[in-house]
Formats: structure tokens, sequence, C-alpha cells
């Protein structure tokens, strides 16, 4: 067998070259990835409202995650105070918030006597019902918040519940603002940084300071 160090040389050299090629094809391949990623990071972040606020909803415990999924809608208790005497009192005193919640703080301690958190529970309904927008982000935990949900509020009006409606969607909470879903993320796939939001005990908090973590989390796959 004669050998030929330039027939080597070149195969050497070939080889090199295809090395370097797969490198490089492996490499652009990268780069588009990360540059489409970050498209769809900047796409998103465009769309953005101003105004848009996002908000974390309680489930009871995770009782409620799937009825409010499957149903596309969120909802808070308190069905003592009704709608019409909340109504009532927006009509009376327009936008003056704070007198509108010392009105509801009196009403939740005439119907919760044994509950000392009667101003939580006015500005909770208040929120719910005034702040909450179309257009908002929302969130819902389900039990011991194993997974997450993530939704944008489809209308800012509150419709009326019928008992029908209680017992399809198997939720005898009144008042519900509709949503639509976008995602649905495990436990195990939630942004670190959002842990902390999952420890809020409150059934309505104001999220909006976790907006750039749950934009990525909601183009995230």
């Amino acid at each position: 067998m004669i050998f030929c160090p330039d027939l080597a040389n070149n195969i050497l050299h070939i080889s090199f070259l295809l090395i370097s090629l797969l490198s490089n094809i492996s490499l652009i391949m990268n780069v588009a990835a990360i540059y489409s990623t970050f498209d769809n990071i900047i796409t998103s972040a465009e769309s953005i409202a101003p105004s848009r606020k996002y908000w974390f909803i309680r489930t009871d415990g995770g009782k409620y995650f799937d009825s409010f999924k499957e149903n596309k809608f969120v909802a808070i208790e308190d069905n003592l105070i009704t709608l019409q005497e909340i109504y009532s009192l927006k009509q009376k005193y327009k936008e003056d918030k704070k007198i509108i919640l010392e009105d509801l703080k009196r009403i939740s301690k005439d119907r919760y006597p044994k509950d000392a958190r009667t101003g939580l529970v006015a500005s909770q309904i208040y929120r719910f019902l005034y702040e909450v927008k179309k257009g908002d982000i929302v969130i819902i935990p389900d039990v011991n918040s194993s997974a997450i949900a993530i939704g944008e509020i489809s209308d800012f009006i509150i419709p009326e519940t019928t008992k029908q409606e209680i017992e399809d969607t198997k939720c005898n909470w009144l008042k519900r603002k509709k949503v639509e879903w976008r995602k649905f993320i495990i436990k195990n796939n939630i942004d670190p940084y959002l842990y902390k939001m999952l420890a809020t005990h409150q059934a309505i908090s104001d999220i909006t300071h976790y907006s750039d973590i749950i934009e990525r989390s909601n183009v995230r796959s």
C-alpha cells in the first residue's frame, strides 16, 4: 500500500472545512432561533397597551381553577354584597373612590360581622368591579399553585349570573368577568421570578410590576 501525504493532507483539510461548515450552520440556526424569540418578545411588548394592568386572582385554593378555565371567566366571592348595591354607590358618588370604599366597608361590616377584614373586602370588590378592565391580563393558580393559566379580560361589564350558569359552571361566585385564556403553564415551567407572586394570599392582587416577566412567559414556548 502506497501512502500519499498530499492526499492525506487534502482529506484532513476537507474534514476541517466540513466541521467548520457544520458548526456555522448550527450557529446560524441558533442565532435564527434567538432572533425569532426576541422578535416575538418585541412584538408582544409593542402590543401592550400603556394602561394595561396585570392581576393575580385566587381560585379558592384551586377549587374553581378548572371552572374558570373551561368557562372562560374569573370571579370573586362576597355574594352578600350585591351588584345593585355597588352600582347604586357608584351612581351616587360618581368617581369619589374614597367615599364609595367607606360605604362598601360599612356594608361589608354589616354583612360579615365576624370578619375583621371589612376594609380589605371592600377594596377587593371595588378593584374587581372598576379597576380590572378589558385588555388587562389575569393569572389564576391551580391547587397548590401546581399550574397557572394566563388570560386576557375580554369584557369590562359584569354580567348577571343565572342559577343555571351557577349549576353549569359549578361555581357560586356571582361577580364575574369574561376571559380569553392564552396559556396554561405547569409549575416546573413557571418562571422562578413569579414564585413570590404565587405566595400572594389576597383574593385579587395587582401584579403589574411583574408585567415583563409575565409577557416573557406568555410568548415563550
